[in-house]
């Protein structure tokens, strides 16, 4: 089984405001590169920033996947949907958002991978007609 993985990004993003007290010339060195005093760079999963010959880095937030289907790209921090939107319907099929599918048993199911229910996997929204 998958691990949750979460879709929507989120950055803290630091400001580059060059203080008084930072020598000149001021440096720092990140994974074998050098960045000049106030120098702002992006990692595929973090933002960082040189400051006072220090790295400070914010890490990015991925706390959604609105998919059952994801994968895990190399360039990128957080998985992406490769098939687009999508939930997990009762009898394990795969609904693409917005789709409504009628089940076996009698059950009609809609995929809202944002309001099926959040948890390991999207969940289509069913309902039962008597």
């Amino acid at each position: 089984m998958k691990a949750a993985f979460v879709f929507a990004v989120v950055i803290v993003c630091l400001t580059g405001v060059k203080g008084t007290d930072v020598p000149a010339g001021e440096v720092c060195e990140y994974e074998g590169q050098t960045y000049p005093e106030g120098e702002f760079w992006l990692n595929p999963c973090s933002s960082c920033l040189c400051r006072g010959g220090e790295v400070n880095c914010a890490l990015v937030d991925c706390f959604y996947t609105p998919c059952v289907d994801w994968v895990h790209d190399p360039e990128q921090c957080c998985p992406v949907c490769p098939n687009g939107n999508n939930c997990r319907a009762p009898d394990n099929s795969t609904v693409a958002e917005g789709e409504t599918v009628e089940l076996a048993t009698g059950e009609t199911c809609t995929c809202d991978p944002y309001q099926g229910g959040y948890g390991p996997v999207p969940l289509t929204v069913c309902i039962t007609y008597v």
